[in-house]
């Protein structure tokens, strides 16, 4: 039996680059919140610009279509601003999880034939900067030995100073000299069929694999807008980290769609997630039962107001009948719907309905988000192996 899902209307896709769609969001929702990360806030006129900047200084540094940058940060905002750039230069960026070691790390440039890597110096007491020298020792002169990555031209780091690599700010600077009209004559070549980022594995069964999107994602996250009813009043709050693809995914192009604004963490705390839904009336809530229940558990729960709350996802594990009714009944949720998904097939493949009875949600089952196929090849099979089965007509997955 092949289910086919259904096409977004509110949101219909169309075949466009993600720059493109950044574009049509900046015009149309210029001065609405884009990104808020702690105290930093900046519209989607100010995303899109800061992106076309950076994109500016990728090409002055000879990078282009189909190049690879290497992005090893947590969810801060020069993240999305990185690759947003290279949505406008044709490059691919590729996540590294920000809790590799460095032989993990090395694996990843090596097999991604980084061009770029750009990082942060450290974070949550790791030191990334030594993590670099043992994977670039320095020369005597100062800089660093990447003779283990024949194809890596440069190191940019957001914090340092680091020696041997370059600031983050750097490449923005660099662009300078690259006009407007050139950025766009240079971004007008990129289809929407072209690569924009790589996300890896958890290489469980052994090395990580690279599961190569183009910018056809925008489909699926057109149906996952539509299907968490978000639009340019919603605020997303965003955990995820965005080497995953709930998070760079699910977590961030339905803003980039709608408008949404979104709120970054950039690491997981149920206190500070309750205080930023309080403060930044947060709209949508996703996550891994985890999430949920050290939110339902908190002892502070009872006094924050988490009203602005409206839909949410649920995944990753298992998901407890009590964790779910308990997000829709304490935390205010109008529904709570649990996913399937993975990284080959662009984060979400089914959902329940919103308005299916309480009993189909909690089981679990869903249907198609987007317009794709799934086949069921063995219908006493359990739903996770069904869908995993399935396969996608989306274009630009792998």
């Amino acid at each position: 039996m092949i289910v086919t899902g259904p096409s977004a209307t509110r949101y219909p896709w169309e075949p466009i680059t993600i720059a493109a769609q950044l574009e049509r969001t900046a015009a149309a929702h210029g001065d609405a919140p884009g990104i808020v990360f702690d105290d930093r806030r900046m519209t989607w006129r100010e995303v899109r610009d800061a992106a076309r900047a950076m994109a500016k200084g990728l090409l002055a540094r000879g990078i282009g279509r189909g190049d690879h940058v290497a992005v090893w940060m947590p969810n801060h905002p020069e993240w999305l601003i990185t690759w947003f750039a290279t949505c406008y230069t044709g490059s691919v960026v590729v996540p590294v999880n920000t809790r590799y070691k460095p032989e993990e790390v090395r694996y990843i440039l090596r097999q991604s034939d980084a061009r770029l890597l750009i990082m942060v110096d450290r974070f949550l007491g790791i030191d990334y900067a030594a993590m670099l020298r043992t994977l670039c020792p320095p020369r005597a002169d100062g800089s660093l030995d990447t003779s283990g990555f024949p194809e890596l031209g440069g190191v940019l780091v957001a914090g340092g100073p680091v020696p041997g690599t370059g600031p983050f700010d750097e490449l923005t600077a660099s662009g300078a000299d690259i006009s407007d009209e050139q950025l766009d004559a240079h971004a007008g070549t990129v289809r929407w069929d072209d690569p924009t980022i790589v996300v890896y594995t958890s290489g469980t069964t052994g090395h990580p694999k690279g599961a190569v999107h183009s910018h056809a994602i925008l489909r699926n996250e057109c149906s996952i807008s539509e299907w968490l009813r978000i639009d340019a009043g919603s605020r997303i709050l965003n955990h995820m980290p965005f080497f995953h693809v709930a998070g760079c995914m699910t977590g961030v192009l339905p803003g980039v769609i709608t408008g949404a604004g979104l709120v970054l963490m950039d690491h997981w705390a149920p206190r500070r997630a309750l205080e930023l839904i309080e403060r930044e009336q947060v709209t949508m809530l996703g996550g891994i039962p985890t999430h949920f229940i050290d939110l339902l558990s908190h002892p502070g729960l009872d006094r924050v107001d988490t009203s602005s709350l409206r839909t949410g996802w649920i995944g990753g594990a298992s998901v407890p009948r009590e964790v779910v009714l308990g997000a829709i009944e304490r935390l205010g949720l109008a529904g709570l719907l649990p996913v399937y998904g993975m990284t080959e097939t662009t984060s979400v493949t089914t959902f329940p309905r919103m308005d299916d009875p309480p009993e189909v949600v909690l089981s679990g089952r869903g249907v198609p988000v987007s317009d794709f196929e799934v086949r069921v090849v063995d219908g006493a099979a359990p739903s996770s192996t069904r869908a995993s089965r399935g396969r996608s007509r989306c274009a630009g997955t792998a």
